[in-house]
């Protein structure tokens, strides 16, 4: 799923996880209060798709990067649920430069695939 369609499900029906279109940080459990309130709302939405959306947007770089320490996370209504602890800004830290390092190997794998299209 590209993150821009994830944005555009989960902000038409649950705008407050949004702020400036940037997903905010979410609480530890939003995932259940999505699918307790789909199903509420009888939404057009299946599990499977809310979990595809939290997946691709929550593993970004621009999501992680706003994991930091003292930080609110919001609910699916869009309250505040509590603030950052210092160990998941630590985890999403760790889990960024995870990601930036695999970077140069998934660029580097794409490249050959991209040069054989071309020479045909």
């Amino acid at each position: 799923m590209r993150p821009a369609d994830a944005v555009q499900t989960l902000s038409t029906h649950w705008p407050g996880l949004y702020a400036g279109g940037q997903l905010r940080p979410l609480a530890i459990g939003v995932r259940e209060q999505l699918f307790a309130d789909a199903e509420r709302r009888a939404l057009p939405l299946s599990k499977k798709v809310i979990r595809r959306c939290l997946k691709t947007l929550t593993r970004t770089e621009t999501y992680l990067s706003g994991l930091t320490a003292g930080v609110a996370c919001y609910n699916a209504d869009g309250s505040v649920e509590s603030l950052i602890p210092p160990e998941r800004e630590r985890a999403a830290t760790a889990k960024l430069a995870r990601i930036q390092a695999d970077k140069p190997k998934k660029q580097a794998a794409k490249a050959p695939a991209t040069d054989e299209k071309k020479e045909h």
